[in-house]
């Protein structure tokens, strides 16, 4: 993941300490490897090229990297298989069940929208939602194609 640990891991002076010519991969997280020392690295020979599926900004707006003769640039497929959803998918369950349980989420990039979520003030509405849900699940076999909702009243 990219933590304050982990980001620009891959730096000037990491490059300086490697042998002339090293390539790198990274198709973990944009910003292990800070870019713009990659670029230096690649101009100079120090790197003798990359092979990169993630960003810093995605998509990227400067394409110094994704054109550079030295970098092959592929789309980012982390999560496109079957395996890798449901990881996916445990993964966020396990974080509800950490944050329901007054623990704080780790790599959350919604996580103040999450927090808000479950405050009181809107545990009617949640539970509203959860009810609703299961309602449905009881009404259908599969998943739905499509679902409509239509609220009126005031506030809770």
């Amino acid at each position: 993941p990219l933590i304050p640990q982990t980001r620009n891991l891959i730096n000037d002076e990491v490059f300086a300490k490697c042998k002339k010519g090293v390539r790198v991969i990274n198709c973990a997280r944009g910003g292990i490897i800070e870019e713009a020392a990659l670029l230096r690295a690649l101009e100079s020979g120090q790197c003798g090229g990359a092979g990169l599926d993630v960003f810093c900004e995605e998509p990227p707006k400067d394409l110094s990297l994704v054109k550079h003769p030295k970098v092959t640039a592929t789309p980012h497929l982390g999560a496109s298989t079957i395996e890798a959803q449901t990881r996916v998918a445990v993964e966020i369950a396990e974080q509800f069940v950490d944050l329901m349980q007054g623990k704080k989420l780790f790599g959350a990039i919604n996580a103040p929208a999450l927090s808000n979520a479950l405050s009181p003030e809107t545990q009617p509405w949640v539970k509203l939602g959860e009810s609703m849900g299961v309602l449905l699940s009881l009404m259908i076999t599969g998943p739905p194609s499509s679902l409509n909702l239509k609220a009126t009243g005031s506030e809770l």
